[in-house]
């Protein structure tokens, strides 16, 4: 079995949820270690979005699909002055 088999099937949101999950991990430890406040969940989504590479279309997932942009985390910092 070739490498790339597995990633062959591994997409959308079964890939974005780990990719998101550690965004916003690293967003809060950043955050927590710069002695800020917390970022409120719907707060921490805005940011995500409003920062993030947006989606474009691939062979498997159409952008119409609407999975969300790819967290940025260099923006997102920016953004938030850190």
């Amino acid at each position: 079995m070739l490498p790339t088999t597995y990633t062959r099937s591994f997409g959308g949101t079964s890939g974005a949820s780990p990719i998101v999950t550690g965004t916003v991990a690293c967003i809060s430890g950043v955050v927590r270690a710069a002695g800020r406040p917390s970022i409120p969940p719907a707060e921490m989504r805005r940011l995500i979005v409003d920062t993030g590479t947006a989606q474009t279309d691939s062979p498997n997932f159409r952008a119409w699909q609407n999975i969300g942009p790819l967290p940025n985390l260099r923006a997102a910092f920016a953004t938030l002055g850190l």
